[in-house]
């Protein structure tokens, strides 16, 4: 039996939804999901809160902002999820870094993607929602505390229940997929794992076939804010960072003449 399993930000979507951060200094920053890993060196020091509010990762049976139902689809690996989906010997499974009812996403991926197969509501993970918070702080050891650390704990659970022989891993971030492997190899070294690292550039073409600007997605200075501030300054001179938002500043007098920043 086979059991595949996808990422859902930057994997199977792109949404416009971002974290507000606030720093000690009361300056923000808009963080998109796609963001995350290339601002990690600037944000791994400081000591800030988070605002979901324009995220969507927060809210456990709605979108508040219709983030889901508007996102841009990454089409090469929606296909695949809904050719996985249409196979009787195959569970595809939701591994995703967000707070909603597991059933609720399950329903909201299922008119979303256009799936034939219905998702089965225990087969979604949402790995920062209030339960499996709970089931992660009752099984996680010493200095387990990140992301790939409670997908690890979500990949065990459907392979628990699934029973595969073969997992297909779809994510964006390859520490993710590090952690996924290193549990499958250290606790079922008989399982066959595929891991399959989603490149940014898919989701760049995601947003242009929709007529996205990604760059107006990923820019880290806040709609409500005239100039960027020293937070914002140090985020988008990452070199990662500057190579994203390359075309931010080749459109910097289009964007001064009225064109609205990010929520």
């Amino acid at each position: 039996r086979t059991l595949a399993v996808f990422d859902v930000d930057g994997t199977l979507l792109v949404t416009q939804g971002r974290e507000i951060i606030v720093d000690s200094n009361g300056m923000r920053a808009a963080v998109h999901p796609l963001m995350e890993p290339v601002a990690t060196p600037v944000t791994s020091s400081l000591m800030y809160t988070s605002d979901y509010t324009h995220a969507g990762e927060e809210d456990q049976t709605e979108d508040t902002f219709q983030l889901i139902m508007n996102a841009c689809i990454i089409e090469p690996i929606a296909e695949k999820c809904r050719t996985f989906a249409e196979h009787e010997d195959c569970d595809v499974a939701i591994i995703s870094a967000r707070g909603h009812n597991p059933d609720w996403l399950a329903r909201q991926l299922e008119m979303k993607l256009g799936l034939k197969r219905p998702l089965a509501a225990e087969n979604v993970k949402c790995v920062y929602s209030d339960a499996f918070e709970q089931q992660f702080k009752a099984a996680k050891a010493e200095g387990e505390d990140g992301t790939s650390d409670r997908k690890a704990l979500a990949l065990k659970q459907l392979i628990e229940s699934c029973q595969p022989s073969v997992i297909h891993f779809f994510d964006d971030v390859a520490s993710n997929l590090d952690g996924a492997c290193a549990f499958v190899a250290s606790a079922h070294p008989e399982m066959t794992l595929h891991t399959h690292l989603v490149p940014y550039e898919l989701s760049e073409a995601a947003c242009a076939a929709a007529g996205v600007d990604i760059c107006d997605l990923l820019h880290f200075q806040c709609r409500d804010e005239e100039e960027p501030n020293e937070l914002v300054k140090s985020l988008v001179s990452l070199p990662e960072a500057k190579r994203r938002l390359s075309a931010w500043e080749m459109r910097s007098k289009e964007r001064a003449a009225g064109r609205p920043l990010p929520p």
